[in-house]
């Protein structure tokens, strides 16, 4: 992965907003058995998409992709049972980046819908909804990253400090539909 040369700082209220533009988009009009959340940054759109779909039932799917700052082998930690190779769920993630963690989990449950809110192009044809591209030398920076912890470490694959300067409006707000599933 290239570093980062611009950051993206999102807030509660634009990723609330994207993740209801998630949920409009005509793709995810349907009846769902549940949401498959991937954990952790899909936990808190799959909740927002499980409130604006009426979806009760929210399962989690945990995957790994690095360990200790450093690039791994992804593996699953945690993972629930479900029928029917996911056909009728609908996994929520907040960003697909290399397609690494998507990949990882459409293995596990290769009927699944995938929904994202953002997309950076080495991962965007993984997904079948998403609400907005973001170049992929763009780092996002989520409202859920900002504890105490999250401001004194490094990320795994961000630079200790942002190379460009911050971005803000990159790109349109309207909802994008994803390409149909091959």
């Amino acid at each position: 992965m290239t570093a980062a040369r611009n950051v993206l700082d999102l807030g509660w209220d634009e990723v609330h907003r994207d993740s209801e533009a998630l949920a409009r988009l005509p793709q995810l009009q349907r009846p769902w058995t549940g949401i498959l959340a991937a954990a952790r940054g899909g936990l808190i759109p799959a909740a927002l998409l499980g409130h604006a779909l009426d979806v009760r039932r929210i399962e989690v799917v945990s995957v790994v992709t690095y360990d200790d700052r450093r690039a791994q082998a992804p593996r699953v930690l945690g993972q629930p049972d479900l029928p029917a190779e996911g056909a009728g769920w609908l996994l929520v993630d907040d960003l697909v980046d290399s397609g690494v963690t998507a990949r990882t989990i459409r293995a596990l449950f290769p009927a699944v819908t995938i929904a994202v809110l953002y997309a950076k192009p080495a991962g965007e044809a993984l997904a079948d909804a998403l609400v907005r591209r973001v170049p992929q030398d763009t780092w996002l920076v989520f409202p859920w990253e900002r504890t105490l912890r999250a401001a004194t470490a490094p990320s795994p694959s961000a630079p200790a400090e942002p190379t460009g300067p911050a971005v803000s409006g990159l790109l349109p707000q309207a909802p994008v539909a994803a390409a149909p599933a091959q």
